[in-house]
């Protein structure tokens, strides 16, 4: 069971990343250390949500759909609602201005996370762990067949990432192996920009799987 002093790394940009990008795998303290400061990024630097296509890149459970631009609080509803065992978090990433908004609760094995700024969501962040892979893929399977063909493919269906892009749209679909054979299961709408401060594109999961790879084949 993870540590509730811990409940800020469900928001904390990078490092919660990397920590899903080795799969929770015991590598984490020093692939954090590779973290770099850099300038937060600001609410005016998100912009508007420009769409190439006039349906929305969007996120569901449990029959409740989020879109990028909806009121930030008709988040928690449906599969999104806060149970009632579960810990509440509104710690910001490092690398996003302190004008913006985190909202977010956890339980001992799923977060649900969001972003926002003038109470407009610009990103969602649902983490399913410690799935057997036939759940992971059952969890992935509907969201895959709703989206169609991803814009970018980074290692593995079971072990990588997905992405498509709509305009400045991303969603992003981690699936992460443990040691033990268990899934961690991300799915993120952002905008894209918010998504890139939270490293949540193909180039930086092609740098982060490197990374973990390197660390793996080091001897204990």
């Amino acid at each position: 069971m993870r540590s509730k002093s811990r409940l800020p790394l469900a928001l904390s940009g990078t490092v919660f990343f990397l920590s899903i990008s080795i799969g929770l795998s015991g590598c984490g303290e020093a692939l954090l250390k590779t973290e770099t400061t850099v300038q937060p990024l600001k609410p005016d630097q998100v912009g508007q949500v420009n769409r190439l296509e006039p349906a929305a890149l969007t996120l569901s459970n449990a029959g409740h759909t989020v879109s990028l631009d909806d009121p930030a609080e008709s988040v928690w509803q449906g599969g999104y609602a806060r149970p009632e065992k579960s810990t509440a978090f509104s710690q910001l990433p490092s690398s996003l201005d302190s004008a913006f908004k985190a909202d977010g609760w956890e339980t001992v094995d799923r977060t649900v996370a969001t972003i926002a700024t003038q109470n407009r969501l610009v990103l969602i962040m649902d983490s399913s762990e410690r799935l057997t892979q036939q759940e992971a893929a059952e969890l992935v399977a509907p969201v895959v067949a709703r989206l169609g063909e991803a814009s970018a493919v980074v290692g593995e269906a079971m072990a990588g990432y997905r992405f498509w892009f709509n305009g400045n749209e991303s969603v992003m679909i981690a699936v992460n192996p443990d040691r033990q054979g268990r899934r961690t299961v991300t799915f993120a709408l952002g905008i894209r920009s918010v998504m890139g401060a939270l490293r949540m594109t193909p180039e930086h999961a092609t740098e982060d799987l490197a990374t973990a790879a390197a660390l793996r084949a080091k001897p204990d």
